[in-house]
């Protein structure tokens, strides 16, 4: 017998008839990977209908969210000096439908729960007859005030300048993980980050609070609340690398959370080797390496596209530890700011391209309809 139910949102399916009643305590393996506990749902129906099936259950103790503001740097954060370009990969242009399909199956981790969706051939068909030219609308939020056009010059030498006005757009939209990373908000109830910040070689990392326009220097560290209840959702194909498939999106629909509401939220808008050479942008995270932390530093700088890696885009902005899954966003014109790419950490000075760069993840078609695919947007 199948019986479904809402929870938080999300449409769940429980398999009954002979399952097993009461859960495995936290840390408990369970041996059989296709028995059916009543606490973990056989399915999850996300918000665009795509069905997940249950693959395995976390102990919370691994990846639960903290409940208070941590303002000192995380031990188990990665200098970006640590972090390692995957330069060898598979070219998505050139993947078959049936290979880009199996590259895009989400792979979900929901009230601590792991699900797994099928090959997305739906989504590999709209990767492959993308234009080039979407963009998903951006939002400035209540009256409040703005930023002048004047920070969107290169300042200086390419030096990281601190936001002392956290809560003017569109700084409020970016968003301190606080297990070490920067990410934004692009939807009402949605937020995007590096996949590596939630993910590694060994499984699920400790799962953060999404804390938007965070400051500790601040008499309100966190003016629009500390966020711990989501669904997370990064490509299966990710295998702990740096910049390929790295991107991850967290979905608060699920939990009546609309933070961005109240903050208002940044385009998407794809880009291609093609088009995203030599744009302006700007990078704003919350580095370790500055004080006050978390705090916002943002710098200017232009992007850098090579055929030889098309799913990467380099920039010049400084950034350092802590800056991971940083939005770097373009300024499309009036209130509107769309991401182009997902900060992943340091190119290196060797091989190509020449040059000391930073890179991360190419808002291309693939990383702009995954994210769309797999999020209330």
């Amino acid at each position: 017998m199948l019986r479904t139910t809402m929870v938080m949102g999300w449409v769940v399916a429980f398999a009954c008839g002979g399952c097993s009643s009461g859960a495995p305590a936290d840390g408990q393996a369970i041996a059989d990977p296709n028995e059916v506990r009543l606490d973990a749902p056989a399915q999850i129906v996300n918000t665009k209908g795509k069905r997940l099936e249950w693959q395995r259950r976390l102990s919370s103790r691994d990846i639960a969210p903290r409940s208070t503001l941590r303002r000192t740097p995380p031990s188990s954060a990665k200098a970006n000096a640590e972090i390692v370009p995957r330069r060898s990969m598979p070219d998505v242009a050139s993947m078959s439908i049936d290979e880009l399909a199996e590259h895009l199956r989400p792979r979900t981790l929901h009230k601590g729960n792991e699900y797994l969706g099928a090959p997305d051939y739906e989504l590999a068909a709209k990767v492959k007859s993308a234009k080039g030219t979407e963009m998903t609308a951006s939002y400035e939020g209540p009256p409040g005030d703005s930023l002048s056009r004047s920070v969107h010059a290169v300042i200086g030498s390419d030096t990281r300048f601190y936001a002392s006005t956290p809560t003017i757009w569109p700084n409020r939209t970016e968003v301190w993980l606080d297990t070490g990373c920067s990410g934004t908000i692009v939807g009402p109830s949605t937020i995007i980050s590096s996949a590596g910040c939630v993910y590694d070689q060994s499984g699920w990392l400790p799962l953060p609070l999404l804390i938007p326009a965070a400051d500790s220097s601040q008499s309100e560290p966190s003016p629009y609340g500390e966020h711990g209840c989501y669904s997370v959702t990064i490509p299966a194909d990710y295998n702990g690398g740096v910049g390929y498939a790295d991107y991850a999106v967290f979905e608060l629909s699920g939990c009546d959370d609309f933070v961005g509401n109240s903050t208002g939220w940044k385009g998407l808008m794809i880009v291609s080797v093609a088009n995203a050479n030599g744009l302006l942008v700007k990078l704003t995270g919350f580095p370790l390496d500055k004080s006050p932390y978390p705090g916002e530093f943002s710098g200017s700088g232009n992007t850098l596209t090579t055929s030889e890696y098309p799913w990467y885009l380099f920039h010049s902005i400084d950034t350092g530890p802590g800056e991971r899954g940083a939005p770097v966003t373009r300024w499309v014109g009036g209130t509107t700011y769309a991401v182009v790419g997902i900060n992943a950490g340091y190119w290196g000075t060797t091989g190509s391209p020449p040059g000391d760069y930073n890179f991360g993840a190419m808002m291309d078609s693939t990383a702009y309809n995954f994210i769309i695919d797999n999020s209330a947007l």
